[in-house]
């Protein structure tokens, strides 16, 4: 087992320019728009106003029109990001048929990367309608949620879920999702991989424990 302050290691990540300005809008947008101030400046100072002024007029231009499209355009790493947390949310309302939307049939169950289940759909949902029916879960948030691409139709995402049961007390758990784009082109979950439960690596029939713990009204949450 692993000491309490146990945490996965953070997705690598690699972002290129256009992803900078897709995903980052504000911060392209606020440097653009210091260049182009900066160029005036400059060049006003050395007499070259009208220069100056079609520069920094153009970087200006840039910067709004980068943080427009930013604003507008949702990459796929964003798209993955707003399912994992309409994952979490449909998990934790037991909303099937919208759990049914975000997980494969033939998605997988795993404890810290090792597979333990080939029915992850059915035990979401059987855990989620117990914990529902138990009431256990008084308030939940996902944080920290990063999202990777292996390939134009594979995704991962990893979050950690702190929730809030109404025994009292704080459930910190890790998970790591694995995506692929489905003949619509919506990312649904192909594996879900319970990383982390307060600080300790999961055991094999960690999925298991928290639907009898569920069933019983002993849960403390996903």
């Amino acid at each position: 087992m692993q000491a309490v302050n146990f945490a996965p290691a953070p997705l690598p990540e690699s972002m290129s320019p256009i992803a900078w300005a897709t995903e980052q809008p504000l911060i392209v947008a606020l440097a653009l728009a210091a260049a182009g101030i900066a160029c005036w400046v400059l060049l006003s100072r050395r007499e070259q106003a009208k220069l100056g002024t079609m520069i920094g007029g153009a970087l200006m231009f840039m910067a709004v029109a980068v943080f427009a499209l930013g604003t507008l355009i949702e990459t796929d790493r964003e798209r993955l990001e707003r399912r994992t947390r309409e994952f979490v949310a449909a998990a934790v309302d037991a909303d099937i048929p919208a759990l049914e939307d975000l997980i494969l049939p033939d998605a997988v169950l795993a404890a810290s990367g090792r597979t333990i289940a080939d029915d992850a759909r059915g035990q979401i949902e059987s855990l989620s309608q117990a914990q529902q029916a138990a009431g256990v879960i008084e308030s939940w948030r996902v944080s920290k949620v990063q999202a990777v691409q292996g390939g134009s139709n594979v995704g991962t995402t990893q979050f950690r879920a702190r929730v809030t049961p109404r025994a009292g007390g704080v459930t910190l758990s890790w998970w790591k999702l694995h995506w692929r784009r489905d003949a619509e082109g919506a990312w649904r979950c192909s594996s879900i991989d319970c990383l982390a439960i307060n600080g300790r690596e999961p055991g094999g029939g960690v999925f298991d424990r928290l639907l009898d713990a569920a069933r019983g009204g002993r849960s403390r949450g996903f």
